[in-house]
This record gives structure tokens, C-alpha cells and sequence, in this order.
């Protein structure tokens, strides 16, 4: 859900490009080409976002290697990140962490129903505004 938020931030805001961005998303223990949950399919829906498409990928070392930055929904995810991928403690941080909120951490809703996945929904779509204005501000500077 926060790739296809962000994806479709730059793609706004950016002159309709995106150009110089490369969001992806990778799971932890996700296998390779499942699509997203119905759930997920539902709720992003509601705001216009289409997620049929959607096939998971799982966290690889080609992955890490080309990434400039790694976010994390929780800390324990970001701990199983860093202690597989250490060279990139620098640049691995969670969603929570890298947009200034330490007092919480955005929740899995994975098999918690639709409330949770709107209420993931919603958080997300505050940090990943965060997220984008970071990212844009550090690109300026």
C-alpha cells in the first residue's frame, strides 16, 4: 500500500513522471509473485488506487544492494533487515523513524480484516506525505 501511495505521489507531484524514483516493495518472508490481499485490493480501491496488478517480491540481497533507502513498517522488521544487511545500517530506518514519529509504529494488517486495513490506510497516507516532502526537500538542497 505505501509503494502504490508514494508511486502515485511522485507521479503528481513530479510533473506526471516520477522520473529519477524507484519505489518498490519487498516483504520479509512474502514469496514471490502473490498478489495483494483482497483487503488491500479493497481499500485501495476506495481511494483510487489499483492494486490487481500487485504481485510480491521478497527481500533479496539484489535489492539491498541497489537501494539508497530501506523503510520498515516496525522495528523488529527493521531489525531482521539489519542484522542480514548490516552495511546498510545508515540508510535503513522505519516509516515511523525516518518521517520524525518514535511514538509508534505502522501495524501489519495482514489477516486483521478490512477496519485494520483502513486504519493502516490512513496512517500511511500521513507518512508517506511526510515521507515525500523529506524526499523532495533532501533532492533540493
Amino acid at each position: 500500500m505505501a509503494q502504490a501511495l508514494l508511486q502515485r505521489r511522485l507521479h503528481c507531484e513530479r510533473g506526471g513522471t516520477g522520473e529519477g524514483y524507484r519505489v518498490l516493495s519487498a516483504g520479509l518472508f512474502a514469496g514471490d509473485g502473490h498478489p495483494a490481499s483482497p483487503d488491500a485490493i479493497m481499500v485501495m480501491g476506495e481511494i483510487g488506487l489499483d492494486l490487481t496488478a500487485h504481485s510480491s517480491v521478497q527481500l533479496n540481497p539484489s535489492l539491498v544492494k541497489q537501494a539508497d533507502l530501506i523503510l520498515t513498517m516496525t522495528n523488529d522488521q527493521r531489525s531482521y533487515v539489519l542484522q542480514r544487511y548490516p552495511e546498510k545500517a545508515d540508510c535503513t530506518f522505519t516509516l515511523n523513524e525516518f518521517t520524525g514519529d518514535l511514538s509508534s509504529e505502522v501495524v501489519d494488517p495482514y489477516g486483521l480484516g478490512l477496519n485494520a486495513y483502513r486504519a493502516c490506510s490512513a496512517q500511511l497516507r500521513i507518512l508517506v506525505d511526510e515521507l515525500f516532502h523529506i524526499i523532495i526537500e533532501s533532492k533540493m538542497r
